[in-house]
């Protein structure tokens, strides 16, 4: 087991910056992962939100506006000059919260007999209520107080009051059920309220007529004591005054006009105020009635449906956002470089055909002897696809493989390659053996060399008796010989062979006991590729890679975790190995084919 392996940029061809923002690429991969996830969580919440509209008892909005005129404010012995004290803004509220007093409601409830209406209706008595008034012996006492108290906090609630702009219109709107009802009511609460302000504004003008007509008979006397005393002092004067006779004739005079002036003043005030009396007006007047309601005003179902469903996006989002978080797998080239720093150098995708055409490849390209040692089970026959179908995607994959390898070993005229894979299982030796038949077929001295002691799939298609890796090591004579059979080639294998004393070619070349004859496979072969063990099945690999031109990391996609990859570069890398970078195999051929679109 590895230690845990913290990745940073690699090398010359790694990514200036392989932490930088997501691009589009990597949204619309996003997307073509979740889509089903967010497309079903928006379904879901759009149905459960189209079954609450269903189930949801429908309520219409009945509206009505009233306008109010503060020229017609009705305040005694104001002159007509003088202007408004109460501002605009401040008259309009005052009026909205009479419109929502009790008083008003009350009145509406009254005179619809709302009380028994179901909406309004006082809900029966619970089964805790009725026991416990069985057991006391008291019947539940609900008189009509109570009734009329329900009713006011329902009225209250579907009741809405507000001003239209800045203007000195008010709009009363009432929801109801019944879209009839709810027009009736919002009616009968402008009329309630202007017949409440009528009220209000005779019963004002009432009390100031009386206290007027009492003003007026004491003013009536006032002026004719002073029109009396004007005349007796005209016809026989005043014997106890000092004054000059003409100097307080003037004065009766004056006294007795101005209490006729004030008294006629008051005369005119009471003949007004008993006009509004018997005809008052109100401060406010309908401006449109309420009409019924053609369309629900709840629930609104499309918006609500629609609403549901962007919260279901986005709650899907969110989710899938969080599982592509959490789920470390490879899933893109991309994020593998973002957040591995190891530069992919090709996808690779499944290999994929009908089991008689597997088995048809299988037997055309395995000896007899090989089918036998494998007993049936085909895997030699994945080693030889670039050979029999040379044209197939698969084999086209490799080439870009090969391609992508050589770019970035420029500087090298020969080249000693490993493919290792960081588990078994994930297609190593697949790739070893046709990257080798594919650099062989572009005319390339090609040298593949079977390293995997413990599962030689490679070396299992090689005839018995061959020449291997371990002889090699232990006697340079045989790798000449192995050198000079190889000339007419221009693919040449060599297994792993029969290691004696129980010690691997990766335990003998660490030990530096063994020279690993580099020098001379460079100069005999254009590429020389090892097929490695799986780092998590053989520490070979390890011991090998120091003495190689650079490693080719092979991974599974969808199969192979992002943290594995990390690990076994790292540890790679602890050995002193040279990466090159990452080949994801097994690849579904819709993601390649988006790659390329």
């Amino acid at each position: 087991m590895y230690t845990p392996y913290s990745p940073r940029v690699r090398g010359e061809n790694a990514p200036e910056a392989f932490g930088a923002a997501v691009g589009f690429g990597d949204l619309a991969a996003y997307l073509r992962s979740s889509w089903r996830l967010i497309f079903l969580s928006a379904v879901a919440c759009a149905a459960i939100a189209a079954v609450y509209c269903v189930l949801t008892s429908p309520t219409f909005t009945a509206k009505a506006q009233l306008m109010i005129d503060i020229n017609k404010s009705q305040v005694f012995f104001q002159d007509s000059w003088q202007p408004e004290r109460v501002p605009d803004q401040a008259r309009v509220e005052s009026q909205m919260e009479v419109l929502k007093s009790d008083r008003v409601a009350l009145a509406v409830i009254r005179d619809l007999n709302l009380t028994e209406e179901s909406e309004f209706a006082l809900p029966p008595p619970s089964l805790l209520s009725v026991m416990l008034a069985t057991l006391t012996g008291e019947g539940p006492n609900i008189d009509q107080a109570a009734r009329e108290t329900y009713a006011a906090d329902v009225f209250d609630d579907r009741l809405s009051v507000r001003r239209v702009g800045q203007s000195l219109v008010i709009e009363v709107a009432f929801r109801s059920e019944d879209p009839t009802k709810a027009a009736m009511i919002a009616n009968a609460i402008t009329g309630a309220y202007i017949k409440q302000d009528v009220q209000v504004k005779s019963e004002a003008a009432q009390r100031g007529g009386k206290w007027m007509s009492e003003r007026l008979d004491e003013l009536r006397q006032q002026s004719d004591e002073a029109l009396r005393a004007y005349e007796r002092f005209k016809l026989v004067g005043d014997k106890n005054s000092s004054s000059e006779p003409q100097v307080k004739l003037a004065e009766l005079e004056s006294i007795s006009q101005s209490y006729r002036r004030m008294y006629e003043f008051f005369l005119q005030q009471f003949t007004e105020t008993m006009q509004k009396v018997s005809f008052p007006e109100s401060d406010a007047r309908v401006v449109s009635a309420a009409a019924v309601p053609l369309v629900k005003s709840h629930p609104k179902s499309k918006l609500i449906v629609a609403f549901a469903g962007l919260l279901g996006m986005l709650a899907g989002a969110a989710v899938s956002s969080a599982r592509h978080s959490m789920d470390r797998r490879i899933r893109s080239a991309a994020r593998l470089t973002r957040e591995t720093g190891l530069e992919c150098l090709g996808t690779i995708r499944a290999w994929t055909g009908s089991a008689a055409r597997k088995r048809a490849i299988w037997r055309s390209l395995t000896p007899r002897w090989s089918r036998r040692q494998v007993a049936g089970t085909g895997p030699v026959s994945l080693l030889r696809l670039a050979a029999h179908d040379p044209s197939s995607p698969f084999v086209t994959d490799i080439r870009r493989l090969k391609n992508a390898i050589k770019n970035v070993m420029a500087d090298r005229r020969s080249r000693c390659i490993g493919v290792v894979a960081a588990r078994a299982g994930e297609g190593g030796t697949t790739i070893a053996a046709n990257l080798s038949r594919v650099c062989a077929a572009s005319g390339m001295r090609t040298l593949l060399i079977d390293a995997c002691v413990g599962h030689p799939t490679v070396s299992k298609a090689c005839p018995e008796g061959h020449v291997g890796l371990s002889e090699v090591l232990d006697n340079p004579g045989l790798f000449a010989e192995f050198i000079d059979g190889s000339k007419e080639r221009a693919l040449s294998v060599l297994p792993v062979g029969n290691a004696s004393g129980g010690g691997t070619p990766g335990d003998r070349i660490a030990s530096e006991k063994t020279a690993l004859p580099i020098k001379e496979l460079r100069d005999r072969f254009d590429i020389v590729v090892f097929d490695l063990p799986a780092l998590g099945r053989s520490p070979d690999a390890l011991a090998i890679a120091p003495y190689l031109d650079g490693i080719l990391l092979v991974a599974d996609f969808s199969g192979t975790s992002l943290d594995v990859v990390a690990t076994a570069a790292g540890a790679l890398e602890a050995a002193r190995g040279n990466i090159l970078g990452v080949a994801i195999n097994k690849v579904p051929a819709s993601e390649i084919a988006r790659e390329w679109a």
